[in-house]
């Protein structure tokens, strides 16, 4: 399968995506959200849905850090989407 993936994005044939790794830059997790979403419509923090994905999220991050694509709905209560 070939796929053509934006720009600076590397596709991952084990799970069919393609995902862009971002380790010069430091954010908080609502700036990164937000950075998401200016390199790519559909672009969104790291959101590991299989083994497989953690296998990339492990090697993409090396001894860096890195967000998860989780959130809290500020409903007044400790309601977190993950």
């Amino acid at each position: 399968m070939f796929v053509l993936c934006p720009e600076q994005m590397i596709f991952y044939p084990r799970t069919g995506n393609c995902y862009l790794f971002m380790g010069e830059q430091t954010f908080n997790w609502s700036d990164g959200w937000d950075y998401c979403k200016t390199c790519h419509p559909d672009g969104h923090l790291m959101d590991i849905q299989s083994e497989e994905e953690e296998e990339i999220a492990f090697i993409l991050k090396g001894n860096s850090t890195a967000w998860l694509g989780g959130r809290r709905f500020t409903s007044g209560v400790y309601d977190h989407v993950w």
